[in-house]
C-alpha cells in the first residue's frame, strides 16, 4: 500500500460503534482502505478511530460530512489525522481470507 494514504481521527464514538460500521458509514464519501478503533480512550475517556482514504480529496470530503454529526448516541468530532498514514493495514488475513486483528505497537 502507497504512503500517500490520508488518515481521518474521529473522536467521541460510542462504544456500540464497530469498526465495520465505521468503515462502512464513511464509504459514503470515498473509497475507504481501512477503519480502527482502538480498545483504549483518550484523555477524556471517549472512544475514537481511524478512517485511511487513498486521497486527500476523499479524507477532506469525509471530515466536511462527518464533522458534528450523531453516530448512534453521540456527536461524533471529524479532522484529518495528525500523523503520516501507516504502510500497512491494521487487519491482516488469516490463510482462508478472514481478517484478524493486527497487533499495533
Amino acid at each position: 500500500m502507497s504512503s500517500r494514504c490520508v488518515s481521518v481521527f474521529i473522536r467521541n464514538l460510542s462504544p456500540k460503534v464497530h469498526w465495520r460500521q465505521l468503515k462502512k458509514l464513511f464509504q459514503r464519501y470515498g473509497h475507504v482502505l481501512d477503519a480502527f478503533i482502538p480498545k483504549k480512550t483518550d484523555e477524556a475517556g471517549s472512544n475514537f478511530g481511524f478512517v485511511r482514504f487513498p486521497s486527500m480529496r476523499e479524507a477532506e470530503t469525509a471530515v466536511l460530512m462527518f464533522e458534528g454529526v450523531w453516530v448512534v448516541d453521540r456527536r461524533i468530532q471529524v479532522n484529518l489525522a495528525k500523523y503520516n498514514c501507516r504502510d500497512n493495514y491494521w487487519r491482516k488475513k488469516h490463510p482462508q481470507g478472514v481478517p484478524r486483528v493486527a497487533a499495533i505497537r
